[in-house]
C-alpha cells in the first residue's frame, strides 16, 4: 500500500538487547550502539535516497513502540541532528517512551500499602484472579503506556516548533493483535481475552502484512479496508507535508495544543475529541 502513495519507504535493522545497548561506561563500550546503527542508516538515506527517487530534504522518521522512542532520542541527540534529517516532524503518539518511576521514595511497608491501594482503585480487591483480568489490563495500560505517552505529549507541546497531531487508536477487529497474542499465551482462557479492545501496535496490522506464523492471515473486512485506507492516507500525507489531513479522514484532524488539548479517535468512526 505505502508504495502506491508516491513515497520511498525505508526500513532498517539495528542491534538490540546487550549487543545494542550494553554500556560499560568507557570508550571501548560506551553504549547505545543500536541508536548509532540507526544514525548510520539515516546518513545512508541522506547520501543515497535520491538514487531511488527520494528527496533527502524531506525525510520523516516514524516508528512503533521502541521505534517511536528512537525517533524521540534522535530529535534530542546532536549525532542525529547534523546532516541526517531535514524534515524532523514526528507523529507524537507513535512513540512509546519508557515511563519513569512514580517518584515515590518509601520503605517496603509503604510500598506494599501503596500497591494495595492502587489494586483497590482499579480492581476493588487486594488480590488478582482471572475474574479481574480486564481491570488489571486497565492498570497495566495506564502504568506502561498512558503515563509515558502523556509525558511525551506534554514535552512535545511544550517545546514544539511545528504542529503536533495526537491520536488514540481504538479500532478493533478479528485482525487485531488482541485476537491472537493474548489468547495464544493462555489458550484455556482465550474466550476471556478476545475482543477486549485495541492492543499496542494494532495500527501496524492494518498497514503491513504480518509474517508471524502464529498469526494466520485474516482477510480484511470492508470496514477493515476503510480503516486501512484512512491510515495509509494519513501516514503518507504526514510524511510528505507534515499534515495528515486528507479527504479520506472524513473528519478534520486538529493539531493538539497544551491549552486546548484534542486528539483524533481512530475507531469505527474517526472523530476529533476535545480533552486528554
Amino acid at each position: 500500500f505505502l508504495i502506491e502513495e508516491d513515497i520511498v519507504y525505508v526500513t532498517i535493522n539495528y542491534r538490540c538487547g546487550v549487543l545494542g545497548f550494553l554500556s560499560l561506561e568507557n570508550d571501548k563500550l560506551p553504549g547505545n550502539l543500536g541508536l548509532k546503527d540507526q544514525v548510520l542508516a539515516l546518513q545512508w538515506v541522506q547520501n543515497h535516497i535520491e538514487s531511488f527517487g527520494g528527496d533527502p530534504n524531506n525525510v520523516t522518521l516514524f516508528g512503533e513502540s521502541a521505534g517511536g522512542a528512537s525517533v524521540h532520542y534522535h530529535m534530542l541527540s546532536p549525532l542525529s541532528k547534523e546532516g541526517t534529517v531535514h524534515c524532523d516532524q514526528v507523529n507524537s503518539d507513535l512513540s512509546l517512551m519508557v515511563p519513569d518511576d512514580l517518584a515515590i521514595t518509601a520503605d517496603r511497608n509503604e510500598e506494599c500499602r501503596l500497591g494495595k491501594e492502587i489494586l483497590q482503585f482499579y480492581i476493588n480487591s487486594e488480590s488478582l484472579s482471572w475474574d479481574t483480568v480486564p481491570q488489571y489490563l486497565d492498570l497495566l495500560t495506564d502504568v506502561e503506556f498512558a503515563i509515558a505517552q502523556e509525558n511525551s505529549r506534554r514535552n512535545l507541546l511544550k517545546y514544539q516548533t511545528c504542529p503536533v497531531f495526537s491520536y488514540q487508536f481504538t479500532y478493533c477487529s478479528p485482525r487485531s493483535l488482541s485476537y491472537f497474542t493474548l489468547p495464544m499465551g493462555t489458550p484455556h482462557k482465550a474466550a476471556q481475552f478476545i475482543g477486549l479492545g485495541a492492543s499496542h501496535g494494532d495500527e501496524l496490522v492494518h498497514l503491513f502484512k504480518t509474517n508471524m506464523p502464529e498469526m494466520p492471515f485474516t482477510p480484511p473486512t470492508e470496514e477493515d479496508q476503510i480503516v486501512m485506507r484512512k491510515l495509509l492516507k494519513a501516514w503518507t500525507g504526514f510524511a510528505k507535508t507534515g499534515n495528515p489531513n486528507c479527504e479520506d479522514l472524513a473528519s478534520s484532524w486538529v493539531p493538539d495544543d497544551i491549552n486546548n488539548p484534542c486528539y483524533l479517535e481512530m475507531g469505527s468512526v474517526w472523530q476529533c475529541v476535545k480533552g486528554v
